[in-house]
């Protein structure tokens, strides 16, 4: 995962962007959070809502390299109390 600050006001940055949208569109391996989905954190480094913190992160490449694969996905956290029995 990697943020990128683009400023939209200048050639440079609009010309990024346009190419960023356009690429995503096409492909589910890039993602644009605009501005309002971002928080920041007391150290001042953004945080999107979408992206999972760094524990998480943290834990997913454990997991990765243990070999885990039999991980549950579910649709929305009602989905996940009620397979936990919640």
């Amino acid at each position: 995962m990697v943020i990128v600050k683009i400023n939209e006001r200048t050639k440079d940055g609009k010309a990024l962007l346009e190419f960023l949208k356009t690429y995503s569109a096409k492909s589910k391996d890039v993602e644009i959070v605009e501005n309002d989905q971002i928080e920041t954190h007391s150290k001042g480094a953004a945080v999107s809502k979408n992206i999972p913190n760094e524990e998480t992160v943290r834990v997913f490449k454990e997991n990765d390299k243990k070999g885990v694969k039999d991980l549950k996905k579910f649709k929305n956290a009602e989905e996940l109390f009620e397979d936990l029995g919640i």
